[in-house]
């Protein structure tokens, strides 16, 4: 009997580590499949599957406890977008010549927009950036490709 156990312990001991390599083995892979075309929300993802964010890896007790609170945070979060802001107004010219990138080009990203291109729509008749932006914040809607980012790693020269 002694021995059965002391064998299930070994097996249990032996089935985390091959759980652990299987994990690393896993991550590698994700990791190694990141270019310089991967956006951050991509990213994000694989991180908290791997540090297991989803309900499912939580305790039956943090289950509950996070499905109590959820109504609470949902409605104090509400409430508090739904409040008028003070800095909500347009954007004017000024505002945005200020924010405006001056330094040279660098390489265009996925959508072979430079920042050159960027500037000269500044200087078009009409500020359709400027109209765009003002737009997109009193409306409330942040267009998705605002929101994530192609980081593209540049290697030191050495």
């Amino acid at each position: 009997m002694r021995q059965t156990v002391e064998n299930v312990r070994e097996r249990i001991i032996y089935a985390r580590e091959q759980i652990n390599i299987i994990r690393e083995e896993r991550w590698l892979w994700h990791v190694g499949h990141l270019t310089h075309t991967t956006n951050m929300t991509q990213m994000w993802q694989h991180v908290n599957r791997v540090r297991d964010q989803q309900v499912s890896g939580l305790t039956e007790q943090l289950r509950c406890r996070k499905a109590e609170l959820h109504p609470t945070r949902w409605v104090t979060i509400t409430a508090e977008t739904l409040l008028h802001d003070d800095t909500d107004h347009e954007i004017l010219r000024d505002e945005l010549l200020r924010a405006w990138k001056t330094s040279k080009d660098t390489v265009p990203g996925d959508n072979d927009i430079t920042y050159s291109m960027l500037s000269h729509v500044c200087n078009m008749v009409g500020d359709p950036l400027l109209c765009l932006f003002s737009r997109s914040l009193m409306q409330s809607m942040v267009h998705k490709e605002w929101k994530a980012a192609n980081i593209i790693p540049i290697p030191n020269a050495q």
